[in-house]
């Protein structure tokens, strides 16, 4: 991106304010992304799927930026989003959205799920640091959907 205007950008090159509407954009650039590298799908293929390592980092990330574009919408407080650990970030929404994004799932089912698939982003973009561990797809999948949608009918 290029700097045209100045005022935007603190000394360090970043964005003195954005609005939650960018971290939505972005949100949606790394799911699509995500989306394409799932063809075939992993439901077909399976766990020896070639691209399964950007599927699931850059859906875990989509949902990473879909929880801080909800945050910002609605707290504008940026000290909740200084973080990658989804059940921290889901843990600082408001509850009446909490519950949204539970549903159909019972709150301890989620929670655990949830507690699976926190840090995945910053586990699978450094896989080959570490042996692979289970992930609930299928929640994760969900997951960014419902995201997907609330933050679309914001």
């Amino acid at each position: 991106m290029a700097k045209n205007n100045r005022t935007q950008y603190n000394d360090k090159g970043i964005f003195k304010e954005y609005d939650y509407k960018q971290i939505v954009d972005f949100g949606k650039v790394f799911l699509d992304a995500t989306k394409k590298c799932n063809k075939p799908n992993i439901s077909s293929v399976g766990w020896s799927h070639p691209l399964l390592v950007p599927i699931i980092t850059n859906m875990a990330f989509s949902c990473e930026l879909f929880l801080k574009a909800i945050l910002k919408h609605d707290n504008n407080d940026t000290k909740k989003t200084k973080t990658h650990n989804l059940k921290d970030l889901f843990n600082g929404l408001q509850e009446n959205i909490k519950s949204e994004i539970m549903k159909p799932y019972n709150e301890e089912d989620f929670m655990a799920k949830l507690e699976n698939i926190s840090n995945l982003f910053m586990e699978w973009r450094y896989l080959y640091e570490r042996h692979l561990g289970s992930v609930e797809y299928n929640f994760l999948c969900d997951f960014s959907e419902k995201l997907l949608e609330i933050v679309d009918n914001m």
